[in-house]
């Protein structure tokens, strides 16, 4: 049957039921865990509290990402062409590149301080501090997914993800306070983060060749800015929705989104699967072949797959979050956006292929969309032109992506 479905569709089936199980094990895992801890969080802090968690964990993450945040895709692709001591040389790269962060955290918390704002103050240098280090180590797991041992990495990402929950539960059932919920959670991602590391780190490293470092250096760099301006981007609902809206608000809108979310996630995988794949071949056209269909299939799931999400996602947050029944119609406007998921298939082959104008042109413009979306509709429609403003955001990626794909293919 395997042989059969990989002729029909064309496609590595053993390849992908393979590795892909191991992913989705370990994605069901964060699946299963972010909806738990939310449901408790939801049940037992105000929505004030709430809200005010969730941005300090987006403002953290905007910090964050102001370090050398590529070095991650850098090390999945040096590693999946065969140079796995660029994992250890990356970190130490990364962690210099923390100053920026920090620099924009400490800047911020001083604000809010002088604002009479201590617990949002304390909170900002709390993320400050964690998240880089988190970011820097979590690029062990890059490692280990461009060696294609995702059995390996799985194991260990589902063991963290339980770890980090049932720290955070413990906490969150002891106090209330969400400056200790937060100092809980970030470090025990660190601690994790750091045995994985010490644990799957290589042994035996070759000497580095300069022209090679140099490459996937340059290439980090770039993802990097790419990163920041899509990070802002993303975010800029976030930071809205608190500061126009409100801490209740915002509590309302990220559980809308806490399920979308962690199912485009599942649709990420394909990508981690895709990209070790397309940087075995060194022309473009091989890539480029068979993308039209590729996507039409995964269009066609996605369909599935937002459809069964909108007819049984009412009856998932009456049951859990009773609290909060004006996020389920929020939740289902923001499904939509799932087709548009089959970006990440012209989006692997240009990260493959190292096209950093074309992937920069797709940032750019689709990140000023995104915040010109965001502004205007949440400011006049609120939390549901924040809702709109994603899902159409995420369809103009789409039409960029492939546009940049098939109307440069000839240059490159």
């Amino acid at each position: 049957m395997i042989n059969y479905i990989s002729k029909q569709l064309k496609i590595d089936t053993r390849y992908i039921i393979r590795e892909g199980f191991w992913m989705s094990v370990a994605q069901l895992a964060s699946v299963a865990s972010a909806f738990a801890t939310t449901i408790v969080f939801a049940n037992l802090l105000s929505e004030n509290a709430f809200g005010t968690y969730r941005y300090l964990l987006g403002i953290g993450s905007v910090f964050a990402v102001l370090s050398l945040s590529g070095m991650s895709s850098s090390t999945l692709q040096a590693t999946a062409k065969g140079i796995p001591g660029y994992v250890i040389q990356g970190i130490k790269i990364q962690l210099r590149y923390d100053s920026f962060a920090y620099l924009a955290g400490v800047s911020t918390a001083l604000y809010y301080y002088t604002q009479s704002d201590a617990q949002l103050a304390l909170g900002i240098l709390i993320v400050t501090l964690l998240l880089p280090f988190h970011n820097s180590l979590q690029n062990i797991f890059s490692y280990l997914e461009g060696k294609k041992d995702y059995r390996l990495a799985s194991l260990f990402h589902t063991l963290k993800t339980a770890a980090v929950t049932v720290a955070t539960l413990i906490t969150l059932f002891l106090t209330h306070n969400i400056l200790v919920i937060l100092l809980i959670y970030l470090g025990t991602q660190v601690l994790t983060n750091l045995c994985v590391f010490l644990y799957s780190r290589p042994t035996t490293v070759t000497n580095s060749n300069r022209l090679i470092d140099n490459k996937y250096l340059s290439y980090a760099k770039h993802t990097s800015i790419r990163n920041i301006i899509s990070t802002i981007s993303t975010k800029a609902d976030t930071l809205l929705i608190f500061q126009n809206l409100g801490a209740r608000e915002l509590a309302i809108f990220s559980l809308a989104n806490i399920l979308p979310e962690q199912i485009k996630n599942q649709f990420k995988n394909l990508a981690r699967l895709l990209v070790p794949k397309y940087v075995a071949y060194d022309k473009p056209h091989i890539i480029q072949k068979n993308i039209l269909m590729r996507s039409v299939q995964l269009l066609c799931f996605s369909l599935f797959i937002t459809a069964a999400y909108i007819l049984f996602v009412p009856f998932l947050y009456r049951l859990f979050l009773p609290n909060y029944p004006e996020a389920i119609f929020l939740s289902q406007i923001t499904a939509l956006a799932f087709p548009a998921m089959i970006a990440i298939i012209p989006m692997s082959a240009l990260q493959a292929q190292h096209r950093e104008r074309e992937l920069h042109a797709i940032n750019s413009i689709g990140s000023i969309i995104t915040l010109l979306l965001s502004f205007v509709l949440i400011l006049s429609s609120g939390l549901l032109g924040a809702s709109i403003a994603k899902v159409l955001s995420r369809y103009c990626f789409t039409i960029l992506s492939f546009y940049f794909l098939y109307t440069t293919r000839n240059k490159t």
